[in-house]
This record gives C-alpha cells, structure tokens and sequence, in this order.
C-alpha cells in the first residue's frame, strides 16, 4: 500500500478510527482503573470482602442490563442514519429514557423482593446490596449508545477518565482496613454514578436535546424492537454473573474473588479488540459485503490467539502483582479464559456485520441461549465429577466455542456470507 493509499484510507476512516480509539481508552481505562485498585483493595479489605463486594455487583449487574433493555444497538443504528435529522435524534433519545424509567421502576420493586431472599454469607450484607445497587442508574443516564452513533466518544472518555482519577485519593484515604467495604462500595458506586450524570448533562447541552414525555404505550414499539436484543444481553448476562453465583454457592468468597482477577485480566485485551467492530459499525453498516467481513475475521481471529499465548507467558506475573501475591490460583483461570477473546472477537463479527446488518436478530438471541446451555450443562457435569474451581473457566470457555462454532454454521447453512 503507497503513501497515497494510506492518506486515502487514513482520510475517509478518520472518524472511526478515532471513534475506536477514544472507545477502547475507555473501556481501556474502566478495566485499568479496577485493576489498579485490585492490589490495594484487597490488602486493605481482604479477599473474603472483596468477594463480597463481587457478588453483590454481580447481582446488580442483571438489572443493569434488564433496564438498558438491548436498546443501544437499535438506537444506535437509528441515530447514525438520522445524524443531520434533530427531530429524529431528539425522539429515539426520549423513548430510550423514559422507556428506562419505567424498567427501572419496575427493577427497584423486583430487587428489594430479591433481596429478601438472599441467605448465605451476602444475607449479612444488605447494605452493600442496596450501594451498589445505586450503580444502576448509570443505565439511564450514560448514553454510550448516543456518543458512538454522532461519534463524539471523545466528550465522554475525557469526563469518565477524569471522575475515576478524581476519585482514587477517595479510595486510598477512605479505605484502610476490613471494616471499609461499605465506603469503598460507596466511593464506587457514586464514581459511576457522576459519570453517568456528567455525559449525560454534557450531550443534553452539545446536542441542545429536548426531552419530550413519552408515555408507557409509546415506547411499546421500541420495546418490541429491542426485546431480541435484551434477550440476548439478558441471557449472555445471567450466564457470566451466574458462574459468580455458583462460586459463591459451592465454594467461598475468596473463590469468587480468584474467579474475579482471572476475568478482569483477560476483560482488558478482550474489550479493546471487540471496541474495533463497534467503532466500524457506524462507517461500514451502509457499505457492507462478504468479503469485508470474511477479511476482517481473518485479521481478527490470530489475534484473540496472540492474546492467548502471551496470557500463557505472562499471566502468572500479572497475577502476581495486581493480586498482591495472594491469589496465584488466578493464572490458570486467566489462561484458559482468554480462549473467549478469539471466539468473542468472531462472534462481535458475526453479531454486528452480519446478524444484525441483514435484520437477522433472532440468530443473536439463539446463540446466546446454545452458550447459556453448554455453559451450565458443562458446569453441572463438570461440579458432579470434580468439585474445583476450574471446572468455572472450562465451562466458560467450552460456551465461547459453541458460540463462534453456531454463528459460523447459520452464516454457512443461510448463506449469509
């Protein structure tokens, strides 16, 4: 390729290309800043707290995902073929929100009968519960799906980096010994909190959007337009938040706090490269072939393998430093999970550019649910032959293979390719 090809290139992708950036240094920076903390969280609270604070969070994390409802990629869809249209913008804007506000509504009502029944150790932790449940709103407020579509990410990454920095000294004054793990909960929980609230000020007043009331019977339509979606994300959250449950089922806290490390290590390379799809989106989904798509898997999948072998190299030495040397169980997990970041990466492919470009949807929802399946039939079968907390990530991984294999084998049966 020339130098004029390149300019070329450079030129006409300038927007995704810094669509992408900006999206992976969040993402980027969110799973940074959680393992920055690591070290330093878990001497100061413990292995077992930290457990706690996990568990609880991974709870909450299925109503946060019940109330953003699999709108984003509707909305952004929308919004990216209305760019130069405010009334349009302005409208799909306001039905996103209310639509969320009567989902979380609804969720807060769920939850506190939820957390009736909870037992266990976390039963003793209803406060903790209740903190970070106060994350959920960041559901409501924090338009991601919005700044992608007018991709503007820039705005955002600027402000949500800021408040995680702003917020560390808060978490090396506040949190000293075991008994802090309500203050950490707290510091975290409003962390997310503002940043949601700041974005969501900051697009209010550049994109100079007017909300405008939305009644229950108007939003129907977008809620039968995203349902494929939210089952989707529903079932693909119940799936990775489930593994915590079993853990703390069958095994302790400290278990789920060694599953946790594993997960954030290998989160960090699986998220800046699935971050690629999504910033392409936008750009491609009006110029879309076969080959396009055939050639970005290629490029894609070596590497999800290269990210697998320096996890082999490297992993036990990551884990050592950011578990403060208390967690060397990690590294095997680590290992063997980072087999989802090849099989995710062919999968975001086969989601964004194939499924969802032809208004295929429902093969989305189907695969989650064959994931979901071998997921718990592989920890089932694996917990009744050997009760070891690897049988978690084999399970997890044994999933990620159905996926890619499934979306490999209805884009070939369909033709779709």
């Amino acid at each position: 390729m020339n130098i004029a090809k390149i300019k070329s290139f450079l030129s006409e992708y300038k927007k995704v290309i810094e669509n992408y950036i900006f999206m992976t240094v969040l993402y980027f920076f969110k799973s940074f800043f959680l393992l920055l903390i690591y070290p330093y969280v878990i001497s100061k609270i413990g292995v077992e707290q930290y457990g706690v604070y996990v568990f609880a969070f991974s709870i909450v994390t299925v109503f946060t995902v019940f109330i953003a409802f699999g709108f984003d990629l509707p909305a952004l869809k929308e919004v990216s073929e209305n760019r130069n249209d405010i009334q349009k913008k302005q409208l799909i804007f306001s039905k996103v929100f209310f639509a969320k506000i009567y989902l979380l509504i609804f969720s807060t009502i769920v939850f506190y009968i939820v957390s009736l029944f909870l037992s266990g150790e976390i039963e003793q932790h209803q406060d903790i519960l209740w903190i970070v449940y106060l994350q959920v709103l960041s559901s409501l407020f924090l338009p991601v799906w919005y700044y992608q579509a007018i991709q503007r990410m820039k705005v955002m990454v600027i402000f949500q980096c800021l408040l995680k920095i702003l917020c560390l000294p808060f978490i090396y004054f506040l949190v000293q010994e075991k008994n802090d793990l309500n203050a950490f909960a707290w510091i975290m929980s409003l962390e997310v909190l503002l940043s949601a609230l700041v974005a969501f000020f900051a697009l209010i007043k550049v994109e100079k959007i007017k909300l405008q009331f939305q009644s229950p019977s108007a939003v129907q339509p977008l809620l039968k337009e995203s349902m494929p979606f939210f089952l989707t994300n529903i079932i693909g959250t119940i799936k990775d938040q489930g593994v915590v449950w079993i853990l703390g089922a069958f095994f302790s806290m400290r278990e789920v706090a060694i599953y946790d490390l594993a997960q954030k290590i290998v989160i960090v390379p699986r998220t800046i490269f699935i971050q690629l799809n999504t910033a392409l989106f936008p750009k491609l989904i009006n110029e879309l072939s076969a080959d396009k798509i055939k050639k970005l898997i290629k490029i894609e999948f070596p590497m999800g393998l290269f990210v697998i072998v320096l996890m082999l190299l490297f992993g036990d030495k990551i884990v050592y430093v950011l578990g403060n040397g208390q967690l060397p169980e990690a590294y095997i997990p680590s290992v063997i999970l980072s087999i989802t970041v090849a099989t995710w990466l062919v999968v975001s492919c086969y989601i964004n550019f194939v499924f969802l470009a032809q208004k295929k949807s429902f093969f989305v929802t189907k695969n989650q649910l064959y994931a979901f399946l071998s997921l718990w039939i592989s920890m089932a079968l694996g917990l009744l032959l050997y009760k070891h907390i690897l049988v978690i990530p084999i399970a997890m991984a044994i999933s990620a293979c159905v996926e890619m294999l499934y979306c490999v084998y209805v884009a070939q049966r369909y033709r779709m390719l």
